[in-house]
């Protein structure tokens, strides 16, 4: 018998996460108190072997697949009693696509498969296993026009809280996510961002397409190393499968091995085809049948693990031993059937980029140690129909970092304060980005735009900057018609260094010489800027009004979407400006960030710091992104469709505010 319990308790997100000992908000899974009945709740491997406290559901065209266990146990010397178990809106909302947070209270796509009679008393020791089904009721489509996700109504997202009488875990969640895709097969399929999300993580995939495409770009997160180091040498790499959405087959497929950059490798694991699957001719198991190929075309598989020279032929759940390996120095990853590398030099004559890799982030945005999604797209020269959607096979990498430092986000960058981000433009800076004449800027990188590489290839110009050592010196930036603003990602020296902004209140600011009277015609605007990439950043301008005057615009983009932070605010006589200074004043505790001006005009009148009336509050994966070991500021100049403007910097820094 199903049965659907309706919801009875809602959960508030930030009471779940933030519940504290002798307190009865609800506690994520798994928990434990103090005396008594005590509670502890666990789900199962695969669920368990990468995500604590949650359970990944996945499906194609609304078919109901197995349940999944949620396993009460008393770890306590008294009786527990178990008395409500209620589905509610998910602890994800925060981090909800915009326009879809509906998927976040979809309550009535789970279903507690013939649920005990409550209260429920566990004798210590005892437990209980809970069977909960996914059952979308919705019917997913493909994207249509306006909306944001590839598949429509195809993310179910909702919390299941056990209330027991354990006095320090008096309730207990864990988090339930579905995904449904269209169809089988090709475009129908969900996409890798949708797949990330499912799991809970805030990686920015850099595009809710299902075909993202194969160019030679980093989206969103991603980081491009060819090749990769063990993290921590006590301990082996793990690459747990989290997902297969690949072309369907009778045979085995989808062969994992990781190959030593010098010497030699090792097979991994591959995947059933409908010969090897859960199914037995004449009974099928929804999921790992002939209709879905296999273990394919589904989130959190089993595995062919590879055991003495050969694949097993029983369909496995993963554990560490069969997806662990030793490497003794630089590795890369590869599909020994599709031939595709983590390096693309190895993917045929076209070197293609079959590998997308990415810092995985918690819901606060926080960087799991030494955690990477790893995304692979199978084919190379036409072997395969290749669409570039990047989950033939989705996998977690935990225990690596990238080969070369530098590319890995989790290094800390200088503290606010520190030289190296106080630029005066009075001295050289080694190892830094230079001007036309070859003079060091301090800056380290710019904003890579749309028509970059893995480097600024399109994104620097040093015949448009200008520096003049002195103490202090300028910096002048002559405008492109590049802008960052929405989906144009063009903008032309981004100027941004890095700084670590985790824990320390902190000031990003840059002094403008006037005369600004040249910011006179609409999109002519330069200032600052603060945030991971190109379409999720916070920037503060002296723009120009249809009417000529100057303005300061305070923006936050997210994920593309640009939107204007409280009034403009007028700045008068900008012919008569000895200098506009800007500041963006970060707090990382509030998640808060703050815009405000300085303007000192030749007269001799001083507006004094004047902060601008609203500020920015970040919220769940946000925070991380921004507030980061290598959090990203800098400087800028754009006019979009209008002439080219020159402004001269003297300064920029980072300090502690």
């Amino acid at each position: 018998m199903l049965k659907r319990l309706g919801c009875t308790l809602l959960v508030p997100l930030l009471a779940c996460l933030q519940a504290v000992p002798g307190s009865a908000e609800p506690r994520p899974a798994a928990v434990r108190a103090a005396a008594g009945g005590k509670i502890l709740v666990e789900t199962l491997a695969p669920d368990a072997n990468v995500v604590k406290g949650r359970l990944v559901f996945s499906t194609v065209n609304e078919e109901i697949r197995p349940a999944k266990t949620v396993r009460i146990t008393n770890t306590g010397t008294a009786t527990l009693q178990v008395n409500s178990l209620s589905l509610g809106q998910s602890l994800d909302m925060v981090n909800a696509v915009a326009g879809r947070s509906k998927d976040h209270t979809r309550e009535e796509d789970f279903i507690l498969v013939d649920p005990p009679a409550l209260p429920l008393a566990l004798a210590p020791g005892a437990s209980y296993d809970l069977a909960v089904q996914y059952a979308p009721q919705r019917t997913a489509t493909l994207r249509s026009s306006g909306q944001p996700t590839h598949t429509e109504d195809g993310e179910s997202y909702a919390a299941l809280t056990i209330a027991s009488s354990d006095p320090k875990a008096s309730a207990v969640v864990v988090g339930l996510a579905g995904i449904n895709a269209y169809d089988f097969e090709g475009n129908n399929e969900n996409s890798l961002a949708e797949i990330a999300r499912a799991f809970g993580w805030t990686v920015d995939i850099g595009s809710e397409k299902g075909d993202i495409g194969g160019q030679k770009t980093l989206m969103g997160d991603e980081v491009y190393s060819p090749y990769w180091l063990r993290a921590d040498t006590n301990r082996p790499v793990l690459l747990w499968p989290l997902a297969r959405y690949s072309g369907r087959s009778d045979s085995a497929g989808g062969s994992q091995r990781w190959e030593a950059k010098a010497g030699s490798g090792g097979n991994l694991y591959q995947f059933a085809g409908r010969e090897q699957d859960d199914s037995p001719e004449g009974w099928e198991v929804p999921g790992s049948d002939d209709l879905s190929g296999g273990e394919n075309q589904k989130v959190l598989l089993k595995i062919l693990p590879f055991n003495s020279g050969s694949y097993s032929k029983t369909n496995t759940v993963p554990s560490q031993d069969a997806v662990d390996f030793k490497p003794s120095a630089a590795f890369s990853l590869k599909n020994s059937g599709g031939g595709s590398s983590t390096d693309d030099s190895l993917n045929g004559a076209d070197q293609l980029h079959n590998w997308r890799l990415y810092p995985v982030r918690d819901g606060n945005g926080q960087l799991l140690a030494n955690t990477w999604l790893a995304a692979q797209d199978n084919g190379i020269d036409g072997e395969f129909t290749k669409n570039f959607d990047y989950n033939d096979a989705v996998f977690l990498l935990t225990n690596a970092k990238p080969e070369q430092a530098e590319l890995d986000p989790a290094v800390p960058a200088a503290a606010p304060g520190a030289a190296a981000v106080k630029l005066y433009f009075s001295s050289t800076y080694a190892g830094t980005l230079t001007d036309d004449n070859g003079d060091t800027l301090g800056f380290t990188d710019v904003q890579l735009n749309g028509q970059d590489g893995y480097t600024p290839t399109n994104s620097y110009r040093p015949d448009l900057l200008d520096l003049t050592r002195g103490d202090p010196g300028t910096l002048k930036v002559t405008s492109t018609e590049g802008t960052n603003e929405g989906d144009s990602n063009s903008l032309v020296n981004g100027l941004q260094l890095k700084f670590d902004g985790r824990s320390t209140k902190f000031k990003v600011s840059a002094r403008l010489l006037g005369p600004l009277s040249q910011i006179n015609i609409p999109n002519q605007r330069a200032g600052i800027m603060l945030g991971p990439n190109q379409d999720n950043y916070l920037r503060l301008t002296a723009s120009a009004r249809s009417n000529g005057s100057l303005v300061l615009q305070f923006v936050f983009e997210h994920k593309g979407d640009p939107v204007y932070v409280g009034s403009s605010v007028y700045i008068r006589d900008p012919d008569k400006l000895q200098y506009l200074e800007l500041f963006l004043l970060g707090d990382p505790n509030a998640a808060q960030v703050q815009a405000a001006y300085r303007a000192v005009y030749t007269t001799g009148e001083d507006s004094g710091q004047v902060a601008l009336a609203t500020p920015v509050t970040l919220a769940g994966g946000q925070v991380g992104h921004f507030f980061a070991a290598q959090s990203k500021a800098g400087i800028f100049a754009s006019s979009k469709d209008a002439p080219a403007i020159t402004i001269t910097y003297d300064n920029f820094a980072v300090s502690a505010n």
